[in-house]
């Protein structure tokens, strides 16, 4: 026996809604508008410009401070050498592997593994011990939503910036 399966004229096809012999009015999947790449994109700028945290090494035992930025795409190392001269170093969330802090009694330097890079290891000496733990927090929290399939990942777009801050710390704290 064939099932027919009609659109109901009323409803029409646009909102998914059908008849099966006549009975019921069923629902096409779960049909969400698809994001136009505008969309995608503004999404993508708007997480690149939300700074979660930004430290910087101790003066004066880095006499130019270097600083250490984090967004919800990119963690960004700024080596300061001399004045005015300056070396960037970007680890795209998705390529880290590990976060580790390494402490002594006054400080703390993180490291993170970078799988896409050829020495794999990028760390910053002389950071306050509370904000080399607050940044190890958070990146791990980075990883460890960016690592959930997109079906599962919370678009953190849609939350302020401190509600972010917040639950990503949450994430990376329960890793320990």
């Amino acid at each position: 026996m064939l099932t027919q399966v009609l659109f109901q004229a009323s409803e029409g096809p646009q909102n998914g809604s059908f008849c099966v012999n006549g009975q019921g009015n069923g629902q096409l999947g779960n049909q969400q508008p698809q994001e136009s790449d505008d969309e995608k994109l503004d999404k993508l700028v708007k997480k690149s410009q939300e700074v979660l945290l930004k430290i910087h090494t101790v003066f004066p035992f880095d006499l130019f401070t270097d600083e250490l930025v984090v967004d919800e795409n990119k963690i960004t190392f700024i080596y300061r050498d001399f004045p005015g001269a300056e070396r960037v170093h970007i680890i795209m969330v998705k390529n880290i592997t590990d976060v580790i802090v390494d402490t002594n009694p006054f400080f703390a330097t993180l490291k993170i593994v970078d799988q896409g890079y050829k020495e794999n290891i990028v760390g910053m000496e002389f950071l306050r011990r509370t904000d080399a733990f607050e940044a190890q927090k958070i990146i791990q929290g980075l990883v460890v939503i960016d690592k959930q399939p997109d079906k599962d990942r919370a678009d953190l777009t849609k939350m302020k910036t401190e509600e972010v801050i917040e639950k990503i710390e949450e994430v990376g704290d329960s890793t320990r």
